[in-house]
C-alpha cells in the first residue's frame, strides 16, 4: 500500500498521473490551509464585529490589490519558462527573483508612505504598515511556491502551506482573545507570514545558492516583453476583484464592508476549487501548448469539465442555503450578508472554467488578444460599482461584481472556444443532471425544516451517488487513470 502510495502521489510518470497527484496535493496545500484561515476569520468576524471585520478586510483588500500589481505575472511565467526549459530553470529563477523583489520593494514602499494619505477609513490606516510586511513575505513565500511547482513537486508546498496556516491558526487565536482589535489579527497574519516565509526559505536553500552567478540579465528584456501584456491583464483582473470592497471603503461605512466581506469569505474559499485544478494544469498546459495540440485540447476540455463538476452543485446548492450557511458561520449579527453571499455564488458558472481558461490563454502566449476583453470588464466593473453602490450599498457591490464577471468572462470563454475549438458539454451534463436533482432534495429538506447540516450532508452525498449512477466521464477518466497504477505511458516525464 506505502509503494502505491508513492507511485501515486510522490512521484511523476505519465501526464494523467501527474495531473492526478498535482491536483490531489494542490488541493491539500489551498482547501486545507483556506480552511484554515476561514475559521480565524470567522472567529474574528464574531468577536471584532461587522465594523471591526469591516477595517481589517478594508486593509486586507488593499493588500490583495498591491499583491496582484507586485506579482505582474512574473510567478506564471517562472513556472511555464521553467517547466518548458528545465536547463535554464537555475536562470529564470534568479533573474525573475530580481524582478520580483524590486517590485516587492516598491510596492511596499508605495503602501507604507502613499496609500495613507488616500485611504478613506482612519482606522485602517495604523494598520497599514503591518500589512506591508504581510505583503512582502506573502510575495516572497508565493515565489518559492512557483519554483516548486515549476519541477511539479506540489507535495511540498502542501506541506509547507500547511504548516504555515497552522502557525497562523495559533498565533491569531492567541491575539485575537487578549486583544480583540482589528490590529491584533493584522500582527498575527504578519508575523505567522515571515515565520512561513523563513521556513520555506530554508527548506529552498538549494535552489537559491549561486543566484549573482545564476542571474542573467540578458533574459531581462525578453522577459519583460513577455510580462508586460500579462501583467496589463494582471491590473485589468484586479479590478474586477478588489473594486467592490475598495469603493464600498470609499462611499459607505467599515461596518458595511465587514457585512460584505462576511459574504466573500465562503465565496474565496470555494474558489480555491477551481484555481487548484488550474494551478495544477498550468506546467503541463505549458509544456503541451506548441508541441502537441491535441493533448492540450484534452486536458483542457478535462480540467474545464472538473471544474465545472464542482460549480454545478455549488451554485445550486449554495443559492438555496445561503442563509443558513452565514447564520451557521456568523451568528444573526450577519444575517444581511445571506443575500450578497447567495448573489456573490450566482457567478460560480462562469467563474470557475474562468481560472482554467485564463491559464490556456497564457499557456498559449494569447495575453495581447485578450487585453480589450480585460479593459472592457474592468470599465464595466467601475461603472457598475459607481452607480449601484451609492443606492443598494454592499449589494450593489456584489450585483455590479457578477454582472461585469458574466459580461467579461462570457466573452473570453467563447473567443477563446472559437480559436481552440474545445467541447465541454458532452463531459459536463449528467453533472448538471445530478445537480439538478440535488437541489429538488435540499429544497424540500428546507420545506421540511431539516436541520442545515443534515441538509448539507445529504445534499452533498446525492450529488456524488448521481455521478456514479449516470456513470459520469469525468468520474471513469479519474478512477481510470488511478487504477492503471500510474505506470509510465506514452507521455512525457517530468
Amino acid at each position: 500500500m506505502l509503494k502505491q502510495f508513492k507511485q501515486v502521489l510522490l512521484n511523476n510518470n505519465n501526464d494523467s498521473q501527474i495531473m492526478v497527484k498535482n491536483t490531489f496535493w494542490l488541493s491539500i496545500s489551498q482547501i486545507a490551509s483556506r480552511t484554515i484561515r476561514a475559521i480565524i476569520v470567522i472567529y474574528a468576524a464574531r468577536i471584532l464585529g461587522a465594523h471591526g471585520y469591516g477595517v481589517f478586510s478594508y486593509a486586507l483588500a488593499i493588500i490583495g490589490l498591491g499583491s496582484l500589481f507586485s506579482d505582474f505575472g512574473i510567478n506564471r511565467i517562472l513556472i511555464k519558462e521553467a517547466s518548458k526549459s528545465p536547463l535554464l530553470r537555475s536562470q529564470y529563477i534568479a533573474t525573475t527573483l530580481g524582478l520580483k523583489l524590486v517590485l516587492l520593494s516598491t510596492i511596499t514602499l508605495i503602501i507604507i508612505s502613499l496609500v495613507p494619505h488616500f485611504a478613506k477609513i482612519p482606522e485602517a490606516i495604523p494598520i497599514l504598515p503591518i500589512m506591508a510586511v504581510l505583503f512582502f513575505s506573502d510575495g516572497v513565500r508565493n515565489f518559492f511556491y512557483a519554483m516548486i511547482r515549476s519541477v511539479e513537486r506540489m507535495e511540498w508546498e502542501a506541506w509547507l502551506n500547511t504548516f504555515v496556516n497552522t502557525i497562523t491558526v495559533v498565533i491569531s487565536l492567541g491575539l485575537i482573545i487578549v486583544y480583540r482589535s482589528p490590529m491584533a489579527l493584522a500582527v498575527a497574519y504578519a508575523l505567522s507570514s515571515l515565520i512561513g516565509t523563513v521556513v520555506t526559505m530554508v527548506v529552498m536553500r538549494k535552489d537559491l545558492t549561486n543566484l549573482k552567478t545564476h542571474f542573467n540579465k540578458r533574459m531581462i528584456p525578453p522577459l519583460l516583453l513577455e510580462i508586460w501584456p500579462f501583467a496589463l491583464m494582471n491590473i485589468l483582473w484586479s479590478v474586477l476583484v478588489y473594486t467592490d470592497t475598495l469603493m464600498l471603503g470609499w462611499m459607505r461605512t467599515a461596518s458595511e464592508i465587514g457585512i460584505y466581506a462576511a459574504a466573500q469569505r465562503p465565496v474565496q474559499l470555494l474558489l480555491v476549487v477551481p484555481a487548484v485544478i488550474a494551478g495544477s494544469a498550468l506546467p503541463l498546459l505549458s509544456r503541451l501548448a506548441h508541441i502537441h495540440k491535441e493533448k492540450f485540447v484534452s486536458i483542457l476540455e478535462k480540467t474545464i469539465a472538473a471544474s465545472m463538476l464542482l460549480a454545478f452543485p455549488l451554485t445550486i446548492g449554495g443559492i438555496l442555503m445561503s442563509r443558513e450557511i452565514i447564520s451557521f458561520l456568523y451568528g444573526p449579527t450577519y444575517s444581511s450578508s445571506a443575500v450578497i453571499l447567495l448573489t456573490l455564488i450566482s457567478a460560480f458558472l462562469i467563474t470557475f472554467p474562468t481560472f482554467i481558461i485564463y491559464h490556456a490563454i497564457f499557456a498559449n502566449d494569447l495575453q495581447k488578444k485578450f487585453i480589450p476583453h480585460m479593459f472592457f470588464s474592468a470599465i464595466t466593473n467601475i461603472g457598475l460599482n459607481l452607480w449601484l453602490v451609492p443606492i443598494y450599498g454592499a449589494l450593489g457591490a456584489a450585483i455590479a461584481t457578477v454582472t461585469s464577471q458574466y459580461l467579461a468572462y462570457g466573452w473570453i470563454y467563447l473567443a477563446l472556444q472559437k480559436r481552440i475549438n474545445f467541447i465541454v458539454w458532452p463531459m459536463v451534463y449528467k453533472a448538471l443532471i445530478a445537480s439538478i436533482v440535488m437541489g429538488l432534495e435540499i429544497y424540500l429538506m428546507k420545506e421540511w425544516h431539516v436541520p442545515f447540516l443534515i441538509q448539507l450532508f445529504v445534499g452533498a452525498t446525492t450529488y456524488i451517488a448521481g455521478l456514479f449512477v449516470l456513470k459520469d466521464p469525468l468520474i471513469k477518466w479519474v478512477l481510470s487513470t488511478l487504477q492503471s497504477k500510474m505506470s509510465p505511458a506514452d507521455n512525457n516525464t517530468t
